[in-house]
């Protein structure tokens, strides 16, 4: 917003967006959906994938406190999934879904 010179208030009618959003999203309060984040990236004039970057870093941030290196955004499936068959594929996701769903029954 800075570099733009615009205020909290011509960016959030840009997008329309209430003033109070856009002060929760510069304070990391909250994070903006897709869409938003375009529009954001397309107001200030900034590379959109640049922006999904730094918006997935600071969610990442907020959430865990740190940022992952590139080797721990992998998960250790994603190395043979495109070995699997798609009834292989099928029939996993089948069983991580009836996991959860058990798991969640017994939480609760």
């Amino acid at each position: 917003m800075e570099a733009k010179k615009l205020a909290p208030k011509e960016l959030a009618a840009s997008v329309g967006k209430s003033c109070e959003h856009i002060r929760k999203l510069s304070s990391s309060e909250t994070f903006p959906s897709r869409a938003l984040q375009n529009a954001l990236a397309d107001v200030l004039e900034i590379d959109r994938a640049e922006f999904e970057k730094q918006v997935n870093a600071d969610r990442w941030r907020e959430k865990y406190g740190k940022i992952p290196t590139t080797a721990q955004t992998h998960h250790p499936i994603s190395a043979v999934w495109e070995d699997l068959t798609k009834d292989q594929r099928t029939v996993l996701l089948c069983m991580a879904r009836c996991m959860v769903k058990q798991a969640k029954r017994k939480a609760a």
